[in-house]
């Protein structure tokens, strides 16, 4: 669920359910998309792709390819998939439920976040299922860093930070303000994959992880580093008197970080 989460509580507060949200001028919708790891083989691979819905006659057009890398770096031979679905006449605040030949989706949107351009939910492929996050062009995060004060803040001003899912920052670059948790950064992927020029600014990645991948020349400005748990492994990136930096393995020069372990 993704909630916002106070900084100076122990228990994590949801935010309260938003009004309900206007569907778009337009009755289709195009959502950028990307799974979970899929964890049955190895090398990892995910989906990627495009899902086109439209509201008010119910259905749509997958578009997804199907890629990952061998230890070696080398990209693997993609597979893609085209696949029309068929679903009920819906509104822009429903759950998307389509299926097709092989394939079916079930996204909703998450009623705390008071956006329905984010969805999270399952893809099905021949029987296989992995988590699935689209995202529409417009989303914007609810909670960011002010650029006042360098805080974490919500659209009413309150002091907090986030959970987003892991495939949307990795996919869009975007982790600012978010509480990363226990999180595998790598996703289980160990062909070193690198979070390159990310926006990790008031991030919390204190019980997180990341082994044999790397983040670099990120922004790591107010983010909470130090209980990061890393291996085979280098953080690169700029900081300030805000970040809480790794206790090992870490050096600060000129603003910036360079870890290595």
């Amino acid at each position: 669920m993704l909630r916002v989460i106070p900084i100076f509580a122990l228990v994590a507060c949801v935010v309260e359910s938003p009004q309900p949200v206007a569907a778009p001028s337009d009755s289709a919708l195009r959502f950028t998309c990307a799974s979970g790891p899929v964890t049955d083989e190895f090398p990892v691979r995910v989906w990627r792709g495009t899902l086109d819905w439209e509201w008010t006659t119910g259905g749509g057009a997958l578009h997804l390819v199907y890629d990952g890398r061998n230890p070696e770096q080398d990209f693997l031979e993609p597979a893609f998939l085209d696949a029309a679905l068929d679903g009920p006449p819906s509104v822009y605040t429903d759950r998307i439920e389509g299926s097709g030949t092989g394939v079916s989706l079930d996204l909703d949107r998450d009623a705390g976040l008071g956006s329905a351009g984010l969805r999270t939910g399952t893809l099905t492929v021949d029987a296989v299922e992995v988590p699935l996050v689209c995202w529409t062009e417009d989303f914007v995060s609810p909670v960011q860093v002010d650029p006042l004060t360098g805080l974490c803040r919500g659209e009413a001003g309150e002091v907090g930070r986030i959970s987003l899912p892991l495939p949307y920052v990795r996919e869009t670059g975007f982790g600012q303000c978010v509480d990363f948790g226990t999180a595998s950064l790598e996703e289980g992927d160990l062909t070193y994959p690198v979070w390159s020029g990310f926006d990790l600014r008031g991030a919390d990645l204190s019980r997180a992880s990341l082994f044999f991948a790397h983040i670099e020349e990120a922004r790591f400005e107010g983010a909470l580093l130090d209980g990061l748990e890393f291996g085979y492994a280098t953080l690169t990136g700029s900081v300030d008197e805000r970040t809480v930096v790794p206790s090992e393995g870490c050096s600060v020069e000129a603003g910036q970080l360079d870890c290595l372990r």
